[in-house]
């Protein structure tokens, strides 16, 4: 905390004229209460001077030792910090960091920016199949109200495996009105992939591929860890992209997160 003093007014000449406005300072803070500073500290953060401080307020032979002194108001003073204040940087912690916070191996940003089936270029690795984990109508993350603007909609996660290898986890969403409309064959995938509804329809358009990032502990990570850890993968997934579909003016949003292990592939 910031104490009153000869620091706290700025340098002076000599120190006689240090300790003479240390004074002025000492009787400029004599007529305050914390109330006041208090007051002070809602409107901002500290004052640059005194409301009334004038070069008056030094004694005589302070003001002899320093003939030349610039007055009190054009000098910064540090005022304590108040008691609101000092009260919410204790309360204060650090934002959560993004889960993970180390930087996308290029090999896996390869993965990430890949256009077109990421189940057809996953099949030049070997055989794919997929499991489903869950269908059906459930509330939508964040990212998904956004991108739907909608509160609830019909959602189907999987895990796509090459060779056996558990490798991607996905998430779709849609709105009620897109299930009964353009999308509704997405209710009769069963274990097939997503992608012959994708790319199979040329008035299917896709907007850009975005990162999507994970927050470590969120029920979305949590679900994914435990799905691919069923198929016997031993990591969970590090990053992620997404895009929205369109088809007949409805939206579908996919998110697919990809083991560590992917960045040995060529995409």
């Amino acid at each position: 905390m910031p104490t009153w003093g000869p620091n706290a007014v700025g340098p002076g000449p000599a120190d006689a004229c240090n300790s003479g406005h240390q004074g002025a300072a000492s009787s400029v803070m004599g007529g305050m209460n914390w109330a006041e500073i208090g007051s002070m500290d809602r409107q901002g953060e500290g004052l640059s001077s005194p409301p009334d401080a004038n070069p008056d307020r030094l004694t005589p032979s302070a003001r002899a030792a320093c003939p030349g002194h610039a007055p009190l108001s054009d000098m910064p003073l540090a005022l304590p910090m108040g008691p609101r204040a000092a009260l919410r940087l204790a309360r204060s912690r650090p934002p959560r960091p993004h889960w993970p916070v180390t930087p996308v191996d290029p090999a896996l940003m390869a993965w990430l920016a890949a256009p077109g089936s990421l189940t057809a270029r996953l099949m030049a690795h070997g055989p794919v199949t997929v499991k489903r984990c869950r269908q059906g109508t459930a509330r939508l993350t964040a990212p998904e109200r956004k991108a739907l603007r909608a509160t609830a909609g019909h959602v189907r996660e999987v895990v796509l495996s090459v060779a056996g290898q558990p490798t991607v986890w996905a998430r779709s969403a849609t709105r009620a009105r897109g299930l009964k409309g353009p999308w509704k064959a997405v209710r009769g995938l069963g274990t097939r992939p997503l992608a012959e509804l994708l790319f199979s329809h040329a008035r299917v358009l896709r907007g850009p591929l975005a990162q999507h990032t994970w927050r470590r502990g969120s029920p979305e990570q949590r679900r994914a860890s435990k799905d691919l850890a069923a198929q016997g993968a031993s990591q969970p997934p590090r990053w992620a992209r997404a895009s929205v579909f369109a088809h007949q003016g409805q939206p579908l949003r996919v998110m697919e997160a990809f083991l560590p292990h992917v960045a040995v592939w060529r995409p």
